[in-house]
């Protein structure tokens, strides 16, 4: 079970959750379920200024919760309105307490100081409403501050709606500055490892890296050459992400250190090896390729002392390739190492034919179009929710 930032491609599992309560309860005053393509577009354009989540349990969605805009002028930046839906089949388990809380935490970083709930209200329960979320949000920490009287009809029925506010920051003077959540990553510092695909081989050499300093203001160093390994060897394309990754500044203030698990070394059938027991870098076989991700691992936070991420690449038929990435699961495990799984993503592997024409030159390399519409946005979100 884990809560991440939802995306436009969840739009269709969202709405089956909400349907639910447009049709069947007052707790939203919505009539008509809005469309799959209405729906998509509300996430999209919340998610540019506000955290959007889902809870999601072995790709099932049993929740969503997300920020939005309480006033349009300038002076409310530091409020915002939240909203929380759990599927009706799953209430009742904690699951809106574990959306709000890390919608909280996210919040918190943006500098909001104010959350404000708009919430339908009822002075006699019926089948339509009960008033639920109001003991729920007054359990998380908000506080009454006002009621309209009958300003809504569903259902043939009359109903109330009370505004609850809690506050999560310090009124300061000056004010922290509010940070829209697309800007979250800026001036924040990621060190890049790998070949042809981190490189961008297919787009002159412009990469999802050099997307994510266009669109997220980040600080990036890219060591990236084509055709080389994991494996510590030096072949006819260059030298070994090892030994490149020693020459990289050392003295950089990095936030992360992304490493591309190689798809030269599936190709070139280099041997897999085994996950040691050892922490130690002297332990490791660098010339297997686990033992080589290992070295990366131990070497980067030793050195950089900050968080280290791997990314695979998109499923292509290659079963040495797949074969490390059940590997990659065993390294994360044992150095607690987040993994951003394109291979296995479920909207990566929902593209269409036309879409993957336009974004991909073969199997393995991304086109420009690729690398902007289609990998980026999973690395923006990837990176967010490890902040």
């Amino acid at each position: 079970m884990k809560i991440r930032i939802a995306t436009p491609y969840d739009a269709v599992k969202l709405l089956h959750i909400y349907e639910k309560y447009v049709k069947n309860t007052a707790i939203t005053f919505e009539y008509e379920v809005p469309s799959v393509e209405e729906f998509e577009g509300r996430i999209r354009n919340i998610s540019k200024r506000y955290p959007y989540l889902v809870l999601e349990d072995e790709g099932r969605i049993l929740g969503y919760a997300y920020a939005g805009v309480f006033k349009g002028r300038r002076a409310y930046d530091w409020s915002v309105e939240t909203t929380v839906y759990v599927d009706s089949e799953y209430k009742g388990r904690g699951y809106g307490r574990m959306l709000y809380e890390e919608l909280e935490r996210y919040l918190i970083m943006q500098h909001v100081t104010n959350l404000n709930a708009c919430i339908a209200y009822t002075e006699i329960e019926d089948e339509y409403l009960t008033n639920g979320s109001p003991r729920f949000h007054e359990s998380m920490g908000y506080q009454l501050v006002g009621t309209f009287h009958n300003c809504a009809y569903k259902f043939d029925k009359w109903y109330d709606m009370i505004w609850m506010e809690k506050m999560i920051g310090e009124h300061t003077v000056p004010a922290a500055e509010f940070i829209p959540f697309h800007e979250l990553l800026k001036d924040r510092t990621y060190l890049f490892l790998g070949s042809s695909v981190t490189l961008g081989m297919a787009a002159n050499d412009y990469s999802f890296v050099d997307e994510l300093v266009k669109t997220e203001g980040i600080h990036a160093i890219k060591e990236a050459v084509s055709g080389t390994t994991l494996v510590d060897e030096t072949n006819e394309n260059g030298e070994s992400y090892i030994t490149r990754m020693k020459r990289m500044d050392q003295k950089v203030k990095a936030d992360g250190f992304i490493c591309q698990l190689s798809t030269n070394d599936a190709s070139r059938g280099l041997p897999v090896g085994e996950l040691s027991e050892s922490f130690d870098l002297e332990d490791f076989d660098t010339h297997t390729i686990t033992g080589a991700m290992e070295y990366v691992i131990a070497y980067a936070k030793e050195t950089w002392e900050c968080p280290v991420y791997f990314y695979t690449g998109t499923k292509f038929d290659s079963d040495l390739y797949e074969e490390m990435i059940a590997l990659l699961y065993k390294v994360s495990a044992k150095w607690q190492v987040p993994v951003l799984d394109l291979w296995n993503d479920e909207d990566m592997n929902q593209v269409s034919p036309e879409d993957y024409a336009r974004f991909m030159q073969d199997p393995v390399h991304p086109l420009k179009a690729g690398y902007v519409e289609w990998w980026t946005p999973k690395f923006a979100t990837f990176l967010k929710e490890q902040l």
